[in-house]
């Protein structure tokens, strides 16, 4: 009788060991893997993590699909969202360009005794996917032209019926999806979550050509996906997706109406495919018309600060203070004479007149034709210094004294001086030590 009861201890004390070592091994084999320091799955690979326990952490597919919700914010209200849900899709078009990444291919055996693992769940494409992508699984032209996807993390193809879909395109962290297009006011794509076993969120930020904001969609969605779309009456630039390994499949991208702003011009052609321009004007020919470009003469300036929005001037010169810069200003000294008739188009408009350092306390005033009494003196001594040779210096002095003389009595005549004054004048010109001495 002791000898039966101590064995039944033992058995149960047995039992009760092997019971907790298989819960710690399938604890083991279930727990959530930790591969926030990974950046990709190869690198997970390189490190030894075991790939089939990583795999049975990810969620699966079960359970009937009920109604996902949205919400969305509008920067732009030329803006609007389509998302699938129990009443279907109703997206405004199917014949965009599509990128599904069916051209996607994995060499035979590349994988070795991984293959079953590998094969059918992803592959590194890096960083950046694009028409130009040259590796194992993508040649140039695989991607189709006018977009192309980018993240802070590698991009990866899961190649697996995960979704309904063959193949899909996910980061760790978020994608980026960028239009080379200038044209692009619809996009769609099936949009899901592959790090979640239930609903979650995925921001959606769209943006225009300037990098500007015109709105966020946030959707709460299962990790097998549903269709998300948006019509722009701006051109958008680029879709950034925020969420943890969210993916994407069967994008697509262009405009449902090829004639968006309605001018008579196709989309294709027009170079102001949101902004109606039928006289399609682009007048510093780089392909952006100028109702929609906001640096019509391509100098670095943006209109709205430009003084001369249509002549390049970079140095934004205005000698006038007019607001009007010297480049597009016919009056560039805003003095009534405009600058193909002005003999001074850039007039001197020193506040007093004066010869040498002799001054009169008489005003520099403006005469005729749209020059100073300063504007007439300074072409004068230009025009004796000229002519200065070193050894004809008397002949002109007397020169400038005599030229200076018939100047001062237009400006007698004209009652800008008076005859004191001229006479003034007169006798400092005398006295001046010109030519080559007046500055």
């Amino acid at each position: 009788m002791y000898i039966a009861v101590l064995a039944m201890v033992f058995t149960s004390c047995e039992k009760d060991a092997l019971i907790q070592e298989n819960a710690s091994l399938n604890d083991q084999d279930t727990k959530m893997i930790d591969n926030n320091s990974y950046k990709s799955l190869h690198d997970m690979m390189m490190a030894g993590v075991d790939m089939e326990s990583y795999y049975k952490t990810l969620p699966k597919l079960s359970g009937k699909m009920t109604k996902p919700t949205t919400s969305h914010t509008y920067e732009n209200t030329g803006v609007e969202y389509f998302f699938e849900d129990e009443g279907g899709f109703n997206f405004p078009c199917d014949n965009l360009p599509t990128e599904d990444f069916s051209n996607f291919e994995l060499p035979d055996g590349y994988f070795g005794d991984y293959d079953y693992y590998y094969h059918n769940y992803w592959f590194d494409v890096g960083p950046q996917l694009d028409m130009n992508t040259d590796n194992e699984v993508f040649s140039p032209g695989d991607i189709v032209p006018g977009i192309s996807f980018t993240s802070s993390y590698n991009l990866n193809i899961l190649n697996e019926d995960y979704w309904n879909a063959d193949k899909a395109l996910y980061s760790f962290d978020g994608i980026i999806i960028n239009f080379s297009n200038s044209d692009v006011t619809n996009v769609r794509m099936k949009i899901a979550q592959l790090s979640s076993s239930s609903y979650s969120n995925v921001f959606i930020d769209i943006y225009g050509l300037s990098d500007n904001l015109l709105g966020t969609s946030i959707v709460y969605i299962r990790p097998y996906g549903a269709n998300w779309g948006i019509e722009s009456v701006e051109p958008i630039k680029k879709i950034v997706l925020r969420a943890n390994y969210p993916m994407v499949d069967n994008v697509s991208f262009g405009s449902c109406n090829p004639d968006t702003d309605e001018d008579g011009i196709l989309n294709a052609d027009d170079n102001c495919p949101s902004t109606a321009n039928a006289d399609q004007a682009d007048n510093d020919n780089d392909g952006l018309g100028d109702v929609c470009d906001d640096d019509d003469d391509n100098d670095g300036i943006r209109d709205t600060e430009d003084n001369c929005p249509f002549t390049a001037n970079a140095d934004q010169a205005d000698y006038d203070e007019d607001g009007q810069g010297d480049a597009c200003d016919d009056d560039d000294d805003n003095d009534g004479v405009v600058d193909s008739r002005d003999k001074h188009p850039f007039s001197n408009f020193t506040a007093d007149f004066h010869i040498y350092e002799t001054y009169f306390g008489i005003d520099n005033q403006l005469g005729r034709n749209g020059s100073t009494m300063m504007d007439q003196l300074n072409s004068l001594i230009e025009s004796i210094n000229a002519e200065y040779n070193g050894e004809n210096y008397n002949a002109l002095h007397r020169k400038f004294t005599t030229e200076l003389a018939k100047l001062s009595y237009y400006w007698y005549k004209d009652r800008l001086i008076t005859s004191r004054e001229r006479s003034a004048i007169s006798s400092a010109a005398y006295r001046a030590d010109g030519p080559m001495s007046y500055r």
